[in-house]
């Protein structure tokens, strides 16, 4: 076996690195958000009773 490493397998590395910090950073980010959103909203003008929009 030799020391060298094809390029199909360097590349099959890279796109499978890419896709899994892509999908944790997605799962991270909705998480963070989940917890967030509901804060936003209840503390924000736009959700207390009243407050309408502008047209």
């Amino acid at each position: 076996m030799s020391g060298r490493r094809s390029p199909y397998n360097d590349d099959l590395r890279l796109i499978t690195a890419t896709t899994i910090l892509i999908l944790t950073a997605q799962r991270y980010f909705q998480q963070i958000s989940a917890r967030v959103s509901p804060a936003r909203l209840t503390n924000s003008a736009s959700a207390r009773p009243g407050n309408a929009a502008p047209n």
